[in-house]
Parts: structure tokens; sequence; C-alpha cells
């Protein structure tokens, strides 16, 4: 490999995938933290002097991210790895991207605040509910209905606990298309 810290860099490709691998693999191997001096060079480091300034913005870099992250996220009332196990593993990829983007219905894709999706993750309704009844009976409707909507499976848990659910909410009808 050839050139200054700063300057352009020429290596082979194969060379460049090793470096790029090496300077990766504290974010692809958790606990081993150690970068070899070439790598640091190679990343435009001089000395501990560049090293610290660039942790600073970082980590400056960050704390901006933070505040301006959205407080809600748009999430799949069934989530994706639920709906892999409930039968989507068997679609083809345009369909299962269809899956993902589905615009068109209102109870696949709903605005959610961080806490409760953080805390749903993958989980089926054997697992999670929302805190409070009202939601608790709109999740319900919704995650049927999408199930429904794309025909996918459920287990014995997630009946039971669907069905408790339904037996505590108000009678509403519910309508929903098949999809394509």
């Amino acid at each position: 490999m050839s050139g200054e810290p700063g300057q352009g860099l020429s290596a082979e490709v194969g060379e460049l995938v090793d470096r790029l691998l090496r300077l990766s693999k504290p974010f692809l191997e958790p606990g081993d933290l150690c970068l070899e001096p070439d790598d640091l060079r190679f990343a435009g480091v001089r000395d501990l002097s560049d090293l610290l300034q660039g942790l600073e913005a970082s980590l400056e870099l960050r704390r901006q991210e933070r505040h301006r992250r959205p407080q809600a996220r748009i999430d799949h009332v069934v989530p994706l790895a639920e709906a892999w196990d409930s039968g989507a593993s068997k679609w083809t990829a345009g369909r299962r991207e269809s899956y993902a983007n589905d615009l068109g219905a209102d109870r696949s894709l709903v605005a959610v605040s961080l806490g409760p999706n953080r805390t749903k993750g993958d989980k089926d309704p054997a697992e999670w509910m929302p805190p409070t009844k009202d939601a608790t009976c709109t999740y319900a409707t919704d995650w049927v209905t999408a199930k429904l909507r794309w025909r996918l499976t459920a287990g014995r848990a997630e009946i039971n606990a669907l069905r408790t659910v339904a037996a505590g909410c108000r009678k509403a009808k519910v309508t929903f298309t098949p999809a394509p």
C-alpha cells in the first residue's frame, strides 16, 4: 500500500478489503477492540491527539443525533420475524417486500412511540400487549386483521391471548382486504 496519511491511498482491492475487515472488527466482534498501528495510520490517525479529536467528534455527533431522533417509529403490527415464522418464509422475495411495505391497509403499519415499540420487539400477543385496555383492543384487532390479510398462521398461545383480549373489547365490525 502506498500513500501518506491524509493523502490518497492505493492498494490492491484485496488488501483494501483486508484492511476494511480489520478496521470493522471491533464492531463485528464484541470484546475485540484492539486496532493495530497500521490500521490507525490507514485511517489517517498520526498520533494520540488525532485519535482523541476523532473520538470527541464522534461523541458530539452521537449527542446531536440523539436530539434529532424522532420520538415515534413506523412499526409492523405483526413484526417481520413473526411473519416469517407464520408463513412468510415460504413467500417469494417480492411478496415479502410487499408485506414489509404494506401501505394498502390501515392496520399493517402503525406509528408508535419508542418505548412500547422497544418492549414489543418481535413478540406475539401471547408475549406482549400494550399497557392500556383501549390500546390492547386496537392492537389485537390490528394483529388479527394483518394476519388474515396476509394469510399468516397463528400459534395456540397467540390464539388464546387474542381470544382473551377480544372477550373484553366492544363489539365492532372489522373489514379488511386480502393482500394481492
